[in-house]
């Protein structure tokens, strides 16, 4: 067994498996669901942790012993029922992400250099937060 920022790192003969850590002196508090913080800092904790758990846990049963571990954790801070059952919007997302974005190529072939046709192009660039790529 190996601890490393917060993933448990178990060798199986051949195979190795992942599973949150925590270490001995953990307390289990998170913010109380009656403190004055915002509804969605409350909300997002739990899906930040659901997703983190979504990404480490290397098996189904790792998954689901990690999600039952983060409900009881979360029920002892005083959260909701309705707030702790949405770990399927986390999955849902997840598995409706492709694997490999498509990306498309397009080449733009200039005969006259213009100022404002360049000044154009670099702000489609800008505008299209590094899905575009100039060369």
């Amino acid at each position: 067994m190996i601890p490393f920022l917060d993933v448990l790192i178990k060798r199986h003969y051949y195979t190795f498996s992942t599973s949150i850590y925590r270490k001995k002196t953990f307390t289990g508090l998170y913010t109380k669901w009656d403190s004055f913080t915002p509804r969605k800092y409350k909300v997002n904790l739990n899906r930040t942790y659901t997703f983190r758990s979504f990404h480490i846990c290397s098996s189904p049963r790792l998954l689901q012993s990690s999600f039952d571990e983060l409900k009881k954790l979360l029920s002892q801070n005083g959260y909701p029922k309705g707030v702790l059952n949405n770990k399927n919007f986390v999955l849902q997302n997840q598995q409706n992400k492709p694997l490999n974005p498509i990306k498309n190529t397009i080449f733009i072939v200039l005969r006259l250099q213009s100022k404002i046709v360049d000044k154009q192009i670099m702000s489609c660039k800008k505008n299209s937060m590094g899905a575009l790529t100039l060369e």
